[in-house]
């Protein structure tokens, strides 16, 4: 990952893919990738949740297609859900300020 480029998902060398929380920018382990560079459903990564997106959905961020939240973010937003505080999450702070920074362009 580049600093200016925001990706939810990252091929390896080796033809997996990493999935990127779209909360905190943390990868998963590398997974199977099917025919369209998502994960395997049969390998998807444990306790990681995703919100699906046409694969040409360009988000705020530039990023395209679904994205992705980490077990850890999944549980802070349901126990912030729980306690009633808002927001559940927020995008990540590269994400944040990639949303600035094309917002600035237009």
């Amino acid at each position: 990952m580049s600093d200016t480029e925001i990706v939810n998902l990252v091929p390896t060398s080796t033809g997996t893919v990493r999935t990127v929380c779209s909360s905190c920018d943390r990868l998963s382990r590398p997974r199977r990738a099917n025919a369209h560079g998502q994960p395997h459903w049969a390998d998807w990564p444990r306790g990681w949740s995703e919100a699906p997106y046409p694969r040409d959905f360009v988000h705020a961020d530039g990023s395209l297609g679904s994205t992705f939240t980490c077990p850890r973010c999944a549980r802070l937003r349901a126990e912030r859900q729980a306690a009633g505080i808002t927001p559940l999450l927020e995008p990540s702070p590269r994400r944040i300020a990639r949303i600035a920074e094309l917002r600035r362009e237009r």
